[in-house]
C-alpha cells in the first residue's frame, strides 16, 4: 500500500524480527471495523496472516563486487568462488561484476543447480549475456531506454509486497532488461524477473539506487529512495536482513537520534509537500 507524495510512503508493512514478525498499519481500521466492509476484509485478512505466519528462509549472502549505496553497500563483500552446494545461499552480483561472472562459469552453474540464488543488481548486457550462459540460456538480455515500467498480475515470492511505484522511474534509464520468452517471469517491461534455474533462482533488478543522482536533478531522490527500498524488500524475500531489526531503532543509540536519521535522503522545503507529515 503506497501513498504520499509519489507514492513514496507505506501505510501497511511488515518486519522480522528473530523467529517473530510485527505488522505496522497506517491505515483506519480501528474507527471502521463494523461500518466498512474494506475495512473488516483487512483486518480479518491481517489477524489470520498473523494467527498463521508463513516461514521466513534464513540465507547466508556476500556480495561479489563493488557498488556505492545502501543497501547493497551493507552487504559483506567477498569475491571467492560460489560455493558447491548453493542450498541456503543467495550472491548478490551487481554491476561491474563481468570479470567474476566470467571466471566462474562453471561453478555458478553448478551453484544454481544445487539451490543457490543470485541477485543480478543493474547488470550490462554483456554481464547479463555471461550469466545467461551460466543458466543454461534460460532467459536473454536487450538494452532497452525505460522510465515508465508496469506491473500487473501475482508476482512470485522474491518481488512479494512490490509495487508498480517501485519501478516507476522519474527519468528515462539506459538498461539491461530481461528478454520476453524467458524460462520464468518477467515484469512487462524488462526490468523485474525471476529465473528458475535448477533448484536455484535468478533474481533480476535492471536498475541500481545510485542510477538516480539527486546532485544532478533534485526530484530524482524520489527514484533512488524507493529503488533502495525495493532492494530491501527483496532482500528480505530472499531470507536476508540488511537494516538491522526493528529493535535496532529502539535502543539507546536510536532514542537519541534525530529522526532525520531514519531516512536516506537529505530534503529540501520544496522537496516534498509532505515532508512534515513522516514518520
Amino acid at each position: 500500500v503506497d501513498t504520499g507524495f509519489d507514492l513514496r510512503y507505506t501505510a501497511l508493512w511488515e518486519t522480522r524480527e528473530g523467529a517473530g514478525r510485527l505488522l505496522f498499519c497506517q491505515l483506519d481500521v480501528s474507527d471502521r471495523v463494523g461500518l466498512d466492509p474494506v475495512a473488516d476484509r483487512l483486518f480479518r485478512n491481517l489477524i489470520a496472516d498473523l494467527a498463521a505466519p508463513a516461514e521466513s528462509p534464513r540465507r547466508t549472502v556476500r556480495r561479489v563486487g563493488e557498488t556505492a549505496r545502501a543497501p547493497l553497500a551493507r552487504l559483506a563483500l567477498d569475491a571467492a568462488p560460489p560455493p558447491a552446494n548453493g542450498a541456503g545461499q543467495v550472491l548478490v552480483v551487481p554491476r561491474g561484476s563481468g570479470e567474476w561472472l566470467t571466471a566462474h562459469q562453471p561453478a555458478l552453474a553448478a551453484y544454481l543447480a544445487s539451490g543457490g540464488r543470485i541477485l543480478a543488481a543493474g547488470l550490462n548486457a554483456e554481464e547479463g549475456q555471461i550469466l545467461a550462459r551460466c543458466a543454461e540460456n534460460a532467459f536473454a538480455v536487450e538494452e532497452a531506454t525505460l522510465w515508465v515500467n508496469p506491473l500487473r498480475g501475482a508476482l512470485p515470492p522474491a518481488f512479494a509486497g512490490v509495487s508498480p511505484a517501485a519501478i516507476h522511474w522519474r527519468q528515462k534509464l539506459g538498461v539491461a532488461a530481461v528478454a520476453d520468452g524467458c524460462r520464468g517471469w518477467r515484469s512487462p517491461s524488462g526490468v523485474l524477473a525471476s529465473l528458475p534455474v535448477g533448484a536455484g533462482e535468478i533474481v533480476w533488478i535492471s536498475a541500481l539506487p545510485e542510477d538516480f543522482d539527486p546532485a544532478a536533478r533534485p526530484d530524482l531522490v524520489f527514484t533512488q529512495v524507493k529503488t533502495e527500498r525495493l532492494y530491501t524488500l527483496v532482500l528480505g524475500n530472499l531470507g536476508v536482513a540488511v537494516d538491522g531489526g526493528w529493535s535496532a531503532r529502539l535502543g539507546p543509540v536510536a532514542a537519541a537520534a534525530s529522526e532525520t536519521d531514519l531516512y536516506t535522503d537529505t530534503r529540501i522545503p520544496r522537496d516534498d509537500p509532505y515532508a512534515d507529515m513522516r514518520w
